[in-house]
């Protein structure tokens, strides 16, 4: 495949899509890295347009044939790219979509505003076959790069829409919230199979909102030592869907 050379006014537009307003009007994102656009490649996204430095083999990405590659330098590259030193090659991307599914088991995020936290979980619970994540509206914005990178794709691959608490009860959903305090132990939690299971995780500080407190059938929690601080939402994520796997 040969390249053509990235113009400036070209490198000045893919700058702006930084921005979240931005990425919303033009409905892409720039992605970078071998490891994820690779990632990406086996769910099937590939991207409109790649962008590489001169030494960058693309041999080494899984690509369609009719994407234009665009040869550029490194600080270009780094006006566009999300992280402080890009590697070598990045790509225009289309936003992740939000797509209502059916579901056995699903967590309801409720305010996980670390884009770290956010993607890591997507990518868990796309590891351990969750069929779908709800989120609350004051979750961290799922297209973001950050949230992209740490999810390794699986927002793209793990279906995902936005729910208001009014919107979870529904009549064959078992709503189970997440506390430290519960009695009921996950190694102890039975698990439905007529009926689809939401697993609630709380928000970072805050833990559960009240409102949707309201709304659990059941709380359940993950034992540990009784010294031991909580831990992390997304680890706590990991060992719920882990736990599931196999039920």
């Amino acid at each position: 495949m040969n390249s053509v050379f990235l113009s400036k006014n070209r490198v000045q537009t893919l700058a702006s899509l930084k921005d979240k307003k931005e990425r919303e009007q033009s409905g892409q994102v720039i992605l970078e890295g071998l490891r994820l656009m690779n990632q990406l490649a086996i769910y099937g996204v590939y991207p409109s347009e790649i962008y590489h430095v001169a030494a960058f083999d693309l041999g080494n990405l899984s690509m369609a044939d009719d994407i234009v590659a665009y040869e550029c330098k490194d600080f270009q590259l780094k006006r566009f790219c999300d992280t402080d030193s890009p590697p070598k090659v990045a790509g225009l991307y289309a936003l992740p979509k939000e797509s209502k599914v059916a579901f056995r088991k699903a967590f309801y995020l409720d305010r996980i505003a670390d884009p770290g936290n956010l993607g890591t979980i997507f990518r868990l619970s796309e590891a351990f076959g969750m069929d779908a994540i709800l989120l609350s509206e004051a979750c961290a914005e799922i297209s973001s790069p950050k949230v992209i990178r740490a999810s390794l794709g699986a927002v793209y691959s793990l279906p995902f829409c936005h729910a208001s608490p009014n919107e979870l009860e529904v009549d064959n959903w078992r709503i189970v919230g997440t506390e430290a305090s519960a009695e009921l132990k996950l190694r102890d939690f039975s698990f439905s199979q007529n009926e689809s299971t939401l697993i609630v995780l709380g928000s970072e500080a805050h833990g559960i909102n009240n409102e949707i407190k309201k709304l659990c059938h059941q709380t359940v929690s993950i034992e540990m030592k009784p010294e031991s601080e909580s831990i992390n939402v997304s680890v706590a994520a990991g060992i719920i869907a882990h736990y599931l796997y196999g039920l």
